[in-house]
């Protein structure tokens, strides 16, 4: 059977996830629908990095908490997978699975909504909780009644007569209804007719009109189960009897279930499953075996898919089995300690003579132990969310690992390793196994600049190991794995003003060593800051920096009469390549320091302007309006013009009783061609005049 990757729809969420954040829940969770069960997995670097509780929805709405109570009672399964990952697994016929006639769709599909609420492990923002709905299509199978031998409980579900549907199903959602069910043992005693005792005893009982499905689940804890293993099976001996009050009608529904006992072992480098053939409850009438099934990881695998991954299944009168090759589902670490790669379930199917009804019995089969044939000692390196997954092994279990490398060079303490890079040793059968997980930008797998956002990470792993005879055994891969990853984090600039200076806030980001900070087209030296007018301070990840009215790097971007308009550019620069990664500008008002007469005969004289901040600027190429009206004086890096405000270029403005003389100054010409856009600019020179004063005509 194919797998079929869920739709989910995000429905609500609770809380607004913080804004340094960025592992969103919606991109890390993801829905399966297998044979017999619905999986939500959900990643292993979301889990790494918060903290989670789980809830089903029924629907109605209503969250009921997840935990082994409730699972065990209403079909769920928790676990964590070989990859870390967090997988829940629910029955088709759990508790709060229900149907839903999808709009412009034929077919009904069956719903489970799981609410999932979190918060970041080191406290950094506030938690949230996200609901996330996933459906499968409901697909009848040939199968009446079906049986799931699972770890935590078995499962009875089977189909109920047609008339029936609608009055049971108002029963299960209606206090008053006339319809009861009760629970009665073999020979007719009743057990129960309470269904809140049901319930409160850990015992599970659907019963839903789609379909006119009818399940009851029983806790493997229950003393409800009768445990025959010397017979090689363990069973639900009950029946659900569904009565009218008024009628008298009683229907019987034989809720009893067999389950066998698996048998695992190890034979060589072969794993035997083996499981009791029990076709039950016959009644006495002749059953007939319909077929063996293996299902992988929840899907169902015909004979030949079966067979052409290694899975050789035989169906006998009295006994079913499997056997594979322990590399075909070998041992891989997963949560505490080591799991086997897939999960495996044996579905028997058969017919029972007496209704001829099908039966359907998926039978879980327990993990195994069985190790791996001895192998040579290899490295296996691969990529996850946020780093490396480095596995060595196996070598002899009595090696003692002293000290680890990411690069091949530089060894580390295991005693002593940085935050990011963590080591679990694995001892089994006498041989050992190294798992190391290695965070990027760590300080053993620090980030390399590749360009743009994109940083590099790479790994050559060695491993350094003592003998019990005290010989240093070195371990080292020859081949080197490299990643690219976009997580550069630019640096933030945002100008403002001061009375006597201007400044910047910078919040660096997270590659400073990658990039140098400039002034204009000058790289930022501590040590000439205070013979330059600036000044800093710096709070981690953040930085002021002031540059002071009375500093050569304050350019003039205007001057009038009454005041002058000073402008700072600062940068980051790729230190490699010198690319401006970010930039900013900011101009500042202050009183003029007599950069500007304007004459009552009409003469505009600017001195002592800073035009340029750039060592390679060209002043005598720097021009007013008129490309033919140059600087009068240049001195210490310094320009004057004078010019009559009726000539090179100027505009007058009229304002009101006053009339304005304007001109410009470019500083492009005066740049390299492959000068930073952010170097340029123009420098505005006005001269303001009352309409009353009397200008010579040019």
């Amino acid at each position: 059977m194919e797998y079929l990757f869920l739709r989910f729809a995000f429905l609500a969420s609770c809380l607004t996830l913080h804004a340094g954040t960025t592992l969103r829940l919606a991109d890390r969770i993801q829905g399966q629908c297998l044979t017999d069960t619905l999986k939500i997995k959900i990643a292993p670097e979301f889990l790494e990095a918060h903290n989670i509780t789980l809830s089903a929805k029924d629907k109605n709405g209503v969250a009921h908490s997840l935990g082994s109570s409730l699972d065990a009672k209403c079909g769920y399964k928790q676990r964590r997978n070989s990859r870390g990952g967090l997988e829940v697994s629910a029955s088709l016929m759990a508790c709060h699975v229900y149907l839903k006639q999808q709009r412009q769709q034929q077919e009904a599909r069956l719903v489970f909504t799981v609410g999932v609420s979190y918060a970041p492990r080191d406290g950094s923002g506030p938690g949230a909780t996200e609901s996330f709905s996933f459906s499968c299509p409901r697909r009848p199978g040939r199968a009446r009644r079906r049986v799931l031998c699972e770890e935590d409980y078995i499962e009875v579900s089977l189909n109920i007569d047609v008339p029936f549907h609608h009055s049971m199903d108002k029963q299960a959602r209606s206090q008053e209804s006339p319809w009861y069910f009760t629970v009665q043992y073999p020979d007719g005693s009743i057990v129960t007719r309470d269904q809140a005792w049901i319930w409160n005893q850990g015992i599970g009982l659907n019963v839903e009109h789609f379909d006119g499905w009818i399940a009851f689940r029983v806790p493997q804890s229950s003393p409800l189960i009768i445990r025959e293993d010397h017979q090689g099976y363990q069973s639900l001996g009950f029946k659900v009897v569904a009565k009218h009050e008024e009628l008298l009608i009683g229907l019987r529904y034989d809720l009893s279930a067999v389950c066998p006992v698996v048998q695992v072992r190890c034979e060589g480098s072969n794993v035997s499953v083996s499981a009791a053939n029990l076709r039950l409850p016959a009644r006495g009438a002749p059953t007939e075996d319909l077929g063996l099934l293996l299902q992988l990881d929840g899907v169902s695998l015909s004979p030949q898919d079966a067979a052409s991954r290694g899975y050789a299944l035989q169906l006998g009168d009295s006994e079913i089995r499997a056997s594979f090759a322990v590399r075909d589902n070998p041992l891989v670490p997963g949560g505490p300690s080591v799991m086997n790669r897939h999960q495996l379930s044996l579905v028997h199917m058969w017919r029972d003579g007496a209704d001829q009804r099908n039966n359907k019995v998926v039978i879980h089969v327990p993990g195994h132990t069985c190790p791996s044939p001895p192998a040579q000692p290899a490295f296996s390196v691969t990529i996850r969310t946020e780093g490396f997954n480095i596995t060595y092994g196996p070598v002899p279990g009595d090696y003692v690992l002293t000290s680890i490398s990411l690069d091949g060079v530089l060894f580390q303490s295991v005693q002593d390793l940085p935050r990011g890079v963590g080591v679990r040793l694995v001892r089994r059968d006498r041989l050992l196994f190294v798992f190391v997980t290695a965070r990027f930008g760590s300080r053993l797998l620090p980030r390399k600049y590749a360009g743009g956002f994109t940083s590099l990470y790479s790994t050559s792993p060695a491993l350094l190991f003592k003998s019990p005879d005290l010989r240093e055994v070195i371990a080292e891969e020859k081949e080197t794995y490299t990643h690219l990853r976009e997580d550069i984090v630019l640096p933030v600039l945002e100008g403002f003003c001061r009375n006597s200076s201007v400044c910047f806030n910078v919040t660096r980001g997270n590659a400073d060593l990658f990039w140098s900070f400039y002034i204009w087209d000058t790289p930022f030296q501590a040590k000439r800051a205070a013979e330059r007018g600036q000044s800093y301070a710096s709070y981690r990840a953040h930085l002021t920096f002031c540059v002071d009215v009375r500093s050569p790097d304050l350019l003039h971007q205007g001057v009038s009469q009454d005041r002058r308009l000073l402008l700072l550019a600062v940068s980051f620069r790729d230190r490699a390549k010198g690319g401006v990664m970010a930039t900013a500008r900011q101009a500042c008002p202050f009183r003029p320091a007599g950069e500007l007469e304007c004459t009552a005969d009409g003469l505009l004289k600017a001195t002592g302007l800073r035009l340029a901040a750039s060592p390679l600027a060209s002043l005598d190429r720097l021009t007013l309006r008129d490309p033919s009206c140059s600087p009068s004086e240049i001195s210490d890096g310094k320009v004057s013009f004078s010019f009559p405000v009726y000539a090179c270029g100027t505009l007058r403005k009229v304002h009101g009783t006053h009339v304005e003389y304007e001109n410009r100054i470019s500083n492009e010409n005066a740049l390299p061609k492959d000068a930073p856009e952010y170097l340029k600019f123009q420098s505005t020179l006005v001269c303001r005049y009352s309409e009353e004063n009397t200008l010579p005509v040019g």
